[in-house]
C-alpha cells in the first residue's frame, strides 16, 4: 500500500462517508473516523490512519464533526494537535463556508499557543502564488490565484499565526498541485498542510504524490518533519555562524529534544524486542526466541590478550604465536623445582580419614541411589536407577 511504501506514520482522511464515530485496528494501522449520524445521508466524513506503533501516544478528541476531527499526540517535545479538515467546495452557500471556518478558528483557539498544531486535509481553498499581501502565511511557491475559500483560510492563518507549508518548497510544478479539474483539466493546490510559523523550520518537505493509490481524484500530499539529528546539526551550524543568544537557546532546545527522542526510541525498541521474544516463547518458536535473545545481547566478541615475545614485542602471526606457546611451556615444565624440608614441615597435617577406605554398606548404597535424579543417564555399568 502507499502508506507503507512511503512510510507514512499518520494519514488524514476525507470523504470517509462512515456513520457516527468509531475505530478499527488492522495489521499495521488503526483507523479513527467521524461522520454524520446513521440516520442522516452518508456523505462527507473525516478520519485518521495511525501507525500501530504510535497508538500509545494518541489521544483522540470526541467532539469532532463530519468536517473537523482533532487528534492529540503526546510526544517527547510536548503535545502536538493534528486537525483533519474537509472544507466546503465553492458551490456551497456562504453561510456554510463561514460556519466551517468559524469552527476551525474556535478549535484553534482552544489549543495553547505553546503547543504545536498541524492542520491537514482537503481545504478546497486556493491560496494563490502572490505572497505580497500574506507574506506571513504563504511562501513563494504557491499555485494560481487566491480564491474565495482561500481568502477565508488566509484570514484564519493570519489570526492564529499559521503558514501553508505547501507554498514554501521549490518542487516540480506537478508536485505542488493535488487536484485536476475534470472539465477544464486545470491543476489546483487544494489539499493543504499548515503549521505554526515558529515550527516551519522543522518542516523538511511538503509535496504531492500522484502515483499513490488513494482511490480518489485527489493526490496524496506528503508532509515530512525534519529528523531530530538534522535539526540539532542545523541549530549548531546556525549558532557557529551567528553566535547570538537566540541561536543558543534554539541549540539547547534542539539538543534537549534529540535526547528525549533518543530515550523514547530506545525504550520503544527494547519493549518491542522483549514482546517479540515473549511471544516467540509462548507459541513455541524456539528459533525466533533464540534470534531475539541474540539480537538483544548483540554480536559475540572474541577478545584475546595480546601475546608478547620474550623481548616484549606483540606477536600477531599465528605460526609465531604457536612457537611462543611451545617455548613458554617448555621452559615452564623443564624448570627443576626444589622444596626445602622446612617448607614441607610447615604444611598442616590433616587427620587420616580411614572410614573412606571402608566398604560401603547396603543402606549407604540405597541412600545414594535414592538421591539420584529421575531419568539420569546410567553409569559405566549401563544399569539405570529404575532397576
Amino acid at each position: 500500500m502507499s502508506r507503507q511504501r512511503l512510510k507514512v506514520d499518520i494519514a488524514a482522511l476525507q470523504e470517509t462517508r462512515l456513520a457516527d464515530s468509531g475505530s478499527i485496528k488492522e495489521k499495521d494501522y488503526s483507523f479513527f473516523w467521524q461522520g454524520k449520524a446513521e440516520s442522516e445521508v452518508s456523505e462527507h466524513g473525516v478520519g485518521f490512519a495511525v501507525k500501530n506503533t504510535l497508538l500509545n501516544t494518541v489521544d483522540l478528541k470526541c467532539n469532532g464533526s463530519e468536517r473537523l476531527l482533532s487528534l492529540r499526540l503526546n510526544t517527547s517535545i510536548g503535545h502536538v494537535t493534528l486537525i483533519c479538515s474537509y472544507a466546503h467546495t465553492l458551490s456551497s452557500t456562504p453561510e456554510a463556508k463561514d460556519m466551517f471556518y468559524d469552527n476551525l478558528s474556535s478549535a484553534l483557539s482552544e489549543i495553547p499557543t505553546t503547543e504545536q498544531v498541524i492542520i491537514l486535509g482537503d481545504l478546497n481553498a486556493g491560496v494563490g502564488s502572490d505572497n505580497s499581501a500574506w507574506d506571513s502565511c504563504i511562501g513563494s511557491f504557491g499555485v494560481g490565484k487566491v480564491k474565495e475559500n482561500g481568502q477565508r483560510l488566509l484570514e484564519v492563518c493570519s489570526l492564529h499565526s499559521l503558514c501553508v507549508t505547501n507554498t514554501y518548497f521549490k518542487t516540480k510544478p506537478q508536485h505542488r498541485v493535488s487536484w485536476r479539474h475534470p472539465r477544464s483539466k486545470h491543476l489546483h493546490q487544494l489539499d493543504l498542510i499548515m503549521v505554526r510559523r515558529k515550527c516551519l523550520k522543522f518542516v523538511k518537505l511538503t509535496r504531492s504524490y500522484h502515483s499513490a493509490d488513494c482511490d480518489t481524484d485527489h493526490s496524496l500530499v506528503y508532509f515530512i518533519l525534519a529528523p531530530v539529528i538534522r535539526a540539532k546539526r542545523d541549530a549548531l551550524a546556525t549558532y557557529k555562524a551567528k553566535p547570538t543568544q537566540r541561536n543558543l537557546l534554539n541549540l539547547k532546545e534542539a539538543r534537549a529534544y534529540a535526547q528525549r527522542t533518543a530515550r523514547i526510541c530506545a525504550n520503544e525498541y527494547w519493549v518491542e524486542l522483549s514482546e517479540s521474544i515473549q511471544l516467540a516463547a509462548q507459541v513455541g518458536n524456539i528459533r525466533g526466541m533464540y534470534e531475539g535473545i541474540q539480537k538483544a545481547l548483540g554480536p559475540s566478541q572474541n577478545k584475546t590478550t595480546p601475546l608478547k615475545s620474550t623481548t616484549g614485542e606483540i606477536i600477531t602471526d599465528k605460526c609465531q604465536q604457536m612457537h611462543r606457546w611451545v617455548e613458554h611451556y617448555s621452559e615452564l615444565y623443564a624448570t627443576t623445582i626444589s622444596v626445602s624440608d622446612s617448607a614441607l614441615k610447615a604444611i598442616i597435617q590433616l587427620p587420616t580419614m580411614n572410614e573412606l577406605d571402608e566398604t560401603p554398606t547396603l543402606s549407604e548404597l540405597n541412600k545414594a541411589i535414592d538421591n539420584i535424579a529421575a531419568r539420569k543417564a546410567p553409569g559405566c555399568d549401563g544399569i539405570p536407577k529404575i532397576f
